[in-house]
């Protein structure tokens, strides 16, 4: 029962389209989004007030922002893909997410697929200003994994993440968990497990 989603590899407006339409049928209200082209989408129950794209230095990797109001506070969103195959290309990209996040107010919210590390040149980077949600729940006893899932793993490790923003005082981590989505024969649904976050 998420008041927002994040996805990646979503790659067409069909695509999207299909998921946004298949989520308001099963909830019964009415779902927003920022799309990226191709690629990101943040999608959420909650009123959109604003949405942006992030364009990293490639020209060819986008991430979608989704702004919006709780409690007369404002909340913006990333989602995000980082490529797979080169570490400094990421790091590029991680600072041209964090710069493009700064133009907005607190509290930001930066997810995805980062496809790196912790402790790694990217990851360090990735926490300057921002918490890893994962850690701060686990650092509360506030974690629950799945038998047989390494800690917080999306894969074979934990390429998935959610950063917080530290200026952001009144957005509190309060669990983490990563969801076994696989059906009675063993089949999931995306080559990465689901992640998921509550915050106030």
């Amino acid at each position: 029962n998420p008041d927002v989603a994040t996805l990646n590899e979503v790659d067409t407006q069909a695509q999207v389209d299909a998921i946004v339409n298949a989520v308001e049928a099963k909830t019964g209200v009415n779902w927003n989004y920022s799309f990226s082209i191709v690629g990101n989408l943040v999608m959420s129950r909650l009123p959109m007030n604003n949405k942006s794209l992030c364009v990293y230095p490639d020209g060819k990797r986008y991430a979608s922002h989704f702004g919006t109001t709780v409690n007369g506070r404002s909340i913006n969103i990333w989602s995000t893909h980082l490529t797979v195959d080169s570490a400094t290309a990421r790091m590029a990209e991680t600072k041209a997410m964090q710069a493009c996040a700064a133009n907005w107010n607190e509290a930001r919210i930066l997810t995805g697929d980062y496809n790196m590390q912790q402790g790694s040149a990217e990851y360090n980077q990735s926490v300057i200003g921002y918490s890893d949600a994962w850690l701060v729940a686990k650092s509360i006893g506030a974690t629950t994994n799945f038998t047989g899932n390494c800690d917080g793993c999306t894969r074979n490790s934990r390429i998935d993440y959610v950063f917080t923003s530290l200026g952001a005082s009144f957005l509190k981590i309060k669990a983490a968990r990563i969801y076994d989505t696989r059906d009675a024969a063993g089949v999931t649904p995306s080559d990465h497990k689901q992640i998921g976050r509550a915050h106030v």
